[in-house]
């Protein structure tokens, strides 16, 4: 009888991709990647986009895409974050006034919690 480990905590980036390299460095020919693999990977998506996951584990954007499509039964659109408002208020910041010289400008940075990337928007007046 074949015993099945099931992990009892959420596999993090760097765990899936450590399974990834191992596969990769002991497989003796080019064969598809296992079940397993898919399953760890489409676990990802709930914590990072497809874009991020398909560049830390070298996999093939789309095709990563079909198999989290069809282990989560086609969820992926509860995977992608949507986006939310932001309302900043006008009177509390620097934005430029009739006086001010139209030269100046506002930088405001958001950062996301689940990437690296910010988005820097420039408001010039």
């Amino acid at each position: 009888m074949d015993t099945k480990i099931i992990p009892t905590t959420k596999p993090t980036l760097e765990d899936v991709h450590n399974l990834f390299s191992m596969w990769r460095e002991t497989r003796r020919s080019r064969k598809p990647i296992p079940k397993e693999l898919w399953e760890a990977a489409a676990a990802l998506c709930d914590d990072y986009t497809i874009n991020q996951i398909s560049k830390a584990l070298r996999l093939n954007h789309t095709v990563l895409k079909k198999h989290i499509q069809s282990i989560k039964g086609g969820c992926l659109s509860e995977t992608v974050s949507q986006p939310t408002f932001i309302e900043l208020d006008l009177h509390q910041s620097k934005f430029p006034t009739k006086r001010q010289t139209s030269s100046e400008k506002v930088t405001v940075r958001i950062t996301s919690q689940s990437s690296r990337d910010d988005i820097l928007l420039q408001l010039k007046h």
